[in-house]
C-alpha cells in the first residue's frame, strides 16, 4: 500500500511539473512575440509586419484552440479565461504595428497611443501568465497535499 501511495504521488508531482513546464514554452514563445513586436515597431522594420498573427494564428492561440493546451487543460475555468487577455495583447501590438507602416513610429504624434497600446498590452500580458499559472494549480489540485 505505501508503494502504491508513493506511486500515485509521484505521477502526480509528474503530471504537475509536465503541466508547469508546458505553460512555461507557452510563456517564452509570448515573450518572444512581444520582444519581436518592440523591435519591429523602435526600428521600423517593415519587412517583419507578415509575421505577426491575430490570437488564433500565434504559436499560442494553436496551441490555445487545437493543440495541447486544449487537451490539457479546457476542462479549467481559467483555460476560458485566458482567451481576452491573449486576444488583448494581440489586438495592441497589430495596433501599435501601424506605424511601422507609416514610418511614424517615432513621431511624437503616435507616442501617447504607443505607450497606451504597451501599457494595455503589459497588463493583460501579465494577466495572461498569471492565468497560466492558476490553470496549472487547477489542473492539479492535489498537489499542494503531497509530502515530500
Amino acid at each position: 500500500e505505501d508503494f502504491s501511495h508513493t506511486a500515485n504521488e509521484t505521477a502526480t508531482m509528474a503530471k504537475f511539473i509536465s503541466d508547469s513546464l508546458f505553460t512555461t514554452l507557452v510563456k517564452v514563445d509570448h515573450i518572444i512575440f512581444k520582444h519581436n513586436a518592440y523591435s519591429t515597431i523602435v526600428n521600423e522594420k517593415k519587412d517583419q509586419l507578415t509575421s505577426f498573427k491575430d490570437h488564433l494564428s500565434c504559436a499560442m492561440g494553436r496551441w490555445y484552440y487545437e493543440g495541447e493546451g486544449k487537451l490539457r487543460f479546457a476542462h479549467t475555468q481559467n483555460y476560458k479565461a485566458i482567451e481576452a487577455p491573449h486576444e488583448n495583447v494581440h489586438k495592441m501590438v497589430l495596433q501599435s504595428l501601424q506605424c511601422v507602416e507609416k514610418n511614424s513610429c517615432s513621431e511624437m504624434s503616435n507616442r501617447k497611443t504607443l505607450v497606451s497600446n504597451i501599457v494595455h498590452m503589459e497588463e493583460s500580458s501579465s494577466q495572461l501568465f498569471t492565468l497560466l499559472d492558476e490553470l496549472v494549480r487547477e489542473a492539479n489540485p492535489t498537489i499542494g497535499s503531497i509530502k515530500r
